[in-house]
């Protein structure tokens, strides 16, 4: 009898060891590094091999990368603009250690022998990333999990705010056509306290109204700012007689060449007249592939560059990256023959709460980021996302309901800022530590009925 109820157990067990196997999670520390400078380099993609899973390195090079047990055998698979594609076995990386992944430069080798006489110019490659776009980019819904880090800052006195970290789910419907039909569900999220000053409803409506802002939450902004895949928006650019566009270089992404476009807004239109755009300009920023014309990066730059004499008379910059007042970048990364969106960053300003002043007195910058760690392109291998569960543009997630599971983000990959930059976490952790910031602001949310 007792042999008979220990070879049931062992059979139990047997049949269990897959489910704990895949539910077992294995993490990377690491750093990735220019080969010959030995600096850091940023926002580098970080996936398994042939998978849609991974996450991207931050600011200074470093990441975090949880994966299952099951997939250990896997390679790791590291890109970045301007590098050679590294791809390195998972069991040669050590587990309780920050692993150093260095990348070598790949320039671009301009060819000894320059066949065509009348080279294509940038409108001319522009041209064709349009006439590619329907090629290059799914015309079909797609998924994507992603983790979405907003933090705001107070230009007045130069102090961080408030922090948002969020899981969410994206189904996206096509591209282009500033994207209106994303669906977007939040799966988890964290607040830290709300240290900016919330002025009156009405005042912020009559701003709204005055100066033609909206309260989109930061994960609508990001998505769907500036996204140039839309045919439209490219046309419209290529057609003006207000952009320049040169070809401001080449450099090389797996293997191949990438030209470098600027379109730089060099006239402005007042009273029906082409005015030059001297203080006040927008530039845009290409990396098309040159072999299938995709646009593997975007970049978007407002800058305003003040004249002397309005710098004497005390103007105020009213954003925080020197002259850039607004900046967006978009990356994609291709999977199965087409390109998907794999990271977003924006810095600007987003009107998700009313303002004390909108004069300048106070003004509140964020610089967001989406980190795309998981696709699935199959439409049959993922739920719509329900009305029920699905985020309305105009709700704020810095004052969302939410019960905090610290157990969730165990597992979860995240665009890491470990620790935060401590210029943040100073000013954030005036009162209390983050970690119970995220518990407290939960509870205080989830008890106001909206």
């Amino acid at each position: 009898m007792k042999l008979k109820i220990i070879f049931q157990i062992l059979i139990v067990g047997l049949i269990f060891i897959p489910f704990q196997s895949w539910s077992q999670y294995s993490e990377i520390h690491g750093k990735i590094l220019d080969k010959q400078t030995l600096q850091s380099i940023p926002y580098c993609s970080v996936s398994l091999t042939n998978l849609s899973i991974g996450t991207c390195s931050n600011n200074s090079g470093e990441f975090i990368f949880h994966y299952p047990d099951s997939l250990k055998t896997c390679s790791l698979t590291v890109r970045c603009i301007g590098y050679k594609t590294m791809l390195t076995q998972l069991s040669t990386l050590p587990d309780n250690e920050t692993a150093n992944i260095y990348l070598e430069p790949e320039s671009y080798e301009i060819p000894e022998i320059v066949i065509d006489p009348n080279p294509p110019t940038a409108i001319d490659i522009v041209k064709k990333v349009i006439k590619n776009l329907h090629k290059n980019y799914t015309r079909s819904p797609y998924y994507m999990e992603g983790f979405l880090r907003d933090k705001v800052f107070n230009l007045t006195d130069k102090r961080n705010t408030r922090l948002t970290e969020a899981a969410v789910e994206i189904v996206k419907k096509e591209f282009g056509s500033e994207n209106s039909a994303d669906k977007v569900k939040v799966t988890e999220i964290r607040n830290s306290y709300n240290y900016s000053k919330l002025g009156s409803l009405w005042k912020e409506k009559i701003a709204q109204t005055f100066w033609g802002y909206s309260t989109e939450n930061p994960i609508y902004t990001i998505l769907q700012y500036k996204d140039l895949t839309d045919a439209r928006a490219l046309s419209e650019l290529v057609k003006s007689d207000l952009y320049g566009a040169f070809i401001s270089g080449y450099t090389m992404f797996d293997n191949k060449p990438v030209v470098i476009i600027d379109l730089k807004e060099e006239f402005f239109k007042f009273l029906f007249q082409k005015m030059p755009s001297k203080n006040l300009y927008r530039q845009i920023r290409l990396y098309i592939d040159t072999e299938s014309y995709a646009m593997l990066k975007t970049e978007y730059y407002l800058v305003e560059k003040p004249s002397k004499e309005l710098q004497s008379e005390g103007y105020k910059l009213y954003f925080k990256q020197d002259t850039i007042a607004t900046f967006a970048v978009k990356q994609y990364e291709r999977m199965e023959g087409k390109y998907y969106l794999k990271y977003a960053g924006y810095t600007g300003r987003i009107h998700d709460q009313p303002d004390v002043n909108e004069t300048g007195k106070t003004l509140y910058f964020n610089e967001t980021e989406l980190l795309i760690n998981k696709l699935i392109i199959n439409k049959k291998e993922f739920d719509r996302i329900k009305h029920r569960d699905l985020l309305e543009k105009e709700v704020p997630l810095w004052d969302m309901k939410y019960v905090y599971d610290p157990s969730f983000w165990k597992n979860y990959n995240i665009l890491i800022d470990k620790p935060l930059d401590s210029k943040v976490q100073k000013d954030l952790e005036k009162e209390i530590p983050l970690d119970n910031q995220f518990i407290d602001a939960g509870m205080k949310n989830s008890k106001n009925q909206k």
